[in-house]
């Protein structure tokens, strides 16, 4: 994926100019489940957690947007959340914005399809290791998070 920094001076000035430049801190969270929002976060440096909350398995990872990448931040509520996995700076632009520079830069649309390719395989490897993860490990761990949790087990046959 091309760096920002490979941006024409036009395109450059446009985020500059109508971009939001935004720092995280390890730990925290960038979007929430339940809350809608309608923009695109170019991550510049850190790594961005995007989970599922599931009462079953607890947080389930769906990928990490990583330095250089970028993903939509939906209108809709999808259920996701956003966590800084480390110190994490990114740029928010708006669809409006988004959609601006789609139409004026071949190279900023080349970026987009880009990381939305990526996103697409990352999210295909997750499918594909809860799919080939044996029914009995995932039973396992399980287990394992209610004793460690201070549940206690009981069986019965």
């Amino acid at each position: 994926m091309p760096s920002l920094s490979a941006l024409s001076p036009k395109l450059s000035k446009l985020l500059s100019n109508r971009a939001l430049a935004i720092c995280w801190e390890q730990g925290d969270t960038i979007f929430d489940a339940g809350q809608s929002t309608q923009s695109f976060l170019l991550v510049v440096a850190g790594t961005v957690r995007i989970q599922r909350l599931s009462q079953e398995d607890g947080a389930v990872l769906l990928y990490r947007v990583r330095a250089g990448d970028s993903c939509l931040l939906a209108a809709e509520d999808q259920g996701l959340e956003g966590i800084a996995e480390t110190d994490t700076q990114a740029i928010i632009i708006s669809t409006e914005v988004l959609n601006e520079m789609m139409v004026v830069s071949n190279e900023f649309r080349a970026l987009i399809f880009g990381a939305y390719s990526n996103r697409i395989t990352d999210l295909f490897s997750s499918i594909e290791q809860a799919m080939l993860k044996p029914e009995d490990i995932r039973f396992s761990r399980q287990m394992g998070k209610m004793e460690s949790a201070g549940g206690k087990l009981q069986f019965i046959h």
